[in-house]
């Protein structure tokens, strides 16, 4: 009976992290490569000083799930994401150097199961920024779903370790429980209040501050964000209520162009004709990137100052597209539509 209980439990936890692998192949997820990276040690040496106190694959294999699961997504996180570089932040650095002191204890003392309990411990510590972070904005983005089924898989893992009687095993499957219910129940209680703040916000119209370069992008279809790319993905996304593929940023700058227009109008007058071909002509004129950057960042310094004949502001108060102006597709699948596309009309 308990091996039946741990191949629906695994199969369970890994079914928690397939949604998850599909976001990162998208790309419509960057997960933070130090953060697994620290995932994967921990339940890695959980999993080594289990096994070897005491050598249970069925009591053990809820841990030996997360650890597999972890590895899993690392790797595709590597796989996916080769741009996005490793940055440890303070509090994962003092974590990361918890663990190694971890394995230094188990190196000199050979003792395996106490071992095991610190790096419980450090787990429990590990959930703290997550709770403070959903305490702190009283909002979750959490996913119900995933953080249910963990949670379930966590609360079925008891059975097979009492049954098995592995007191690291009931020590692993309790404390999983009862974090993941944590995360659970907040992001149920954030989550409504996230609803209801937009349902009242909704009457004002929710708004967000960004730089002109950021709205300047979108509305001209040319990068003069002073953050890059990374400006207009936040204007989208925003304006959308999207997490939106690169791939999927040509529609969706359609989508957004003519609101943009109706809430800033002085950006679709002749002195911003003029003042944009002016912009053409200085870049044509010059070789560089870091001296692009520079003639941009003066050229948005002109604009707002007046020079142009144009009243605006360095940040601008930006609405939300209306409901249903926004179309949301699977971006792989719009990929292939316009594929398809090409290859019938060639």
């Amino acid at each position: 009976m308990a091996v039946y209980a741990v191949l629906f439990i695994s199969l369970l936890v890994i079914s928690g992290n397939i949604t998850y692998f599909k976001e990162i192949i998208r790309g419509s997820v960057i997960p933070t490569k130090s953060s697994w990276i620290i995932f994967s040690l921990v339940t890695g040496l959980n999993v080594s000083t289990l096994l070897i106190t005491k050598f249970d694959l069925v009591g053990g294999a809820y841990s030996i799930t997360d650890f597999i699961v972890c590895s899993a997504t690392l790797f595709i996180t590597f796989l996916y994401s080769k741009k996005e570089k490793a940055h440890f932040q303070s509090f994962e650095k003092y974590y990361l150097i918890g663990a190694l002191a971890c394995v230094l204890f188990w190196i000199i003392s050979r003792n395996s199961f106490t071992t095991n309990l610190l790096v419980q411990a450090l787990t429990v510590v590990g959930y703290i920024p997550m709770i403070h972070n959903i305490l702190l904005a009283k909002k979750s983005s959490e996913s119900k779903l995933a953080w249910t089924i963990w949670t379930v898989g966590a609360l079925l893992s008891i059975y097979p370790a009492v049954a098995k009687e592995n007191t690291l095993a009931i020590v692993y499957a309790l404390r999983a429980t009862v974090m993941c219910l944590t995360i659970l129940c907040l992001t149920y209680k954030f989550q409504k209040n996230n609803r209801n703040y937009k349902t009242e916000k909704e009457e004002n119209m929710e708004t967000k501050q960004f730089h002109i370069g950021d709205v300047l992008s979108v509305i001209l279809d040319q990068k003069v964000s002073p953050r890059g790319l990374e400006g207009m993905q936040d204007l989208l996304n925003f304006m959308t209520d999207d997490y939106l593929h690169n791939l999927q940023w040509e529609r969706t700058i359609k989508e957004c162009k003519p609101h943009l227009l109706l809430q800033f109008p002085q950006f679709d007058t002749p002195q911003m004709d003029f003042a944009r071909a002016e912009l053409r002509l200085m870049l044509e004129s010059l070789t560089g990137k870091e001296r692009s950057r520079h003639l941009v960042l003066g050229w948005l310094s002109k604009l707002t100052s007046g020079k142009y004949g144009i009243k605006c502001e360095e940040m601008l108060t930006v609405k939300p597209l209306p409901k249903g102006v926004h179309q949301f597709t699977d971006p792989i699948a719009e990929v292939k539509e316009k594929i398809d596309h090409v290859l019938l009309n060639k």
